[in-house]
């Protein structure tokens, strides 16, 4: 049997709606869903506050990422414990407290699983830290704890764009990760929210932030497979003509891009690493 992840197959879910009729149950679900979406699809950027820097007392785990380099990242787990506590008692339309009120990892397009270390990040921490970055403007979509984004700058990168839908995950683990990490770096970085769809306009309308990047990064991203194409067209908006892009998961087959794989990992779950680059006309 193939290895499949746990996640919500949104595709599952119209057809069971679809199947099931109009209750009172779907229809909330339904507007509630609309509602968020919405809101969240907007793509903005998130500067370093005061008081991301409190974000960072809480307790931290370290990755050895090889080559005697060490990460350090929030505990998750205690991040998580720590915005259920502040949502306790209160009202609120947050896709990402709901999620975490109901103890699911991923919500499609409401919540995407930025609160979790997942196993393929740490993987392609590790395969960056045996490359240079040297000058190398980079993009991490889908960043979460930003494990690889961090390993591309302390391995020289010039800057580094850290993307996730929710905005709550970059104020709550991605800067205080990059606080965290590289402090003296933090002025290299930037950090914008939302959907994929919308961060070409977002990234247009920056006076600051670079629109092309040599490096793309993401892991553990497309689940879904109604996503594919939104990736490869921010992708094709990103990369720099004679940049790379690196990321873990499935792809349709599309002509804008030649693929081959540069990391296997065949212990327990095998997992892979796609190296793309634009076609050569």
């Amino acid at each position: 049997m193939p290895f499949q992840f746990n996640f919500p197959n949104p595709e599952e879910d119209d057809d069971e709606k679809r199947s099931q009729g109009a209750g009172m149950d779907s229809i909330s679900q339904k507007e509630c869903h609309t509602t968020v979406t919405e809101e969240k699809a907007i793509s903005t950027e998130v500067k370093i506050e005061s008081d991301h820097q409190l974000n960072c007392e809480i307790q931290t785990v370290s990755y050895d990422i090889g080559k005697d380099l060490k990460v350090i990242s929030l505990d998750t787990k205690l991040v998580e414990d720590k915005l259920k506590k502040e949502v306790k008692g209160e009202k609120t339309n947050s896709a990402l407290h709901e999620a975490l009120l109901s103890d699911n990892d991923l919500i499609p397009d409401k919540y995407e699983g930025g609160l979790k270390i997942w196993e393929c990040a740490v993987d392609l921490a590790k395969f960056i830290n045996t490359k240079s970055f040297t000058s190398k403007t980079i993009a991490e979509l889908g960043c979460g704890g930003g494990l690889p984004g961090l390993c591309a700058l302390k391995n020289g990168a010039k800057c580094v764009l850290f993307q996730d839908f929710n905005a709550e995950v970059l104020t709550n683990l991605t800067i205080p990760n990059v606080l965290l990490n590289c402090e003296e770096n933090k002025e290299q970085c930037a950090f914008f929210s939302g959907d994929w769809k919308n961060l070409p306009s977002a990234l247009q309308k920056s006076e600051t932030v670079a629109q092309k990047y040599n490096v793309i990064l993401t892991a553990e991203t497309i689940y879904n497979t109604k996503n594919y194409s939104k990736l490869l067209d921010l992708l094709d908006f990103l990369l720099e003509d004679n940049g790379d892009m690196q990321f873990e998961s499935q792809i349709l087959e599309d002509n804008r891009f030649t693929s081959s794989i540069c990391w296997t990992q065949s212990q327990g779950i095998s997992r892979e690493i796609l190296h793309l680059q634009r076609k050569k006309s």
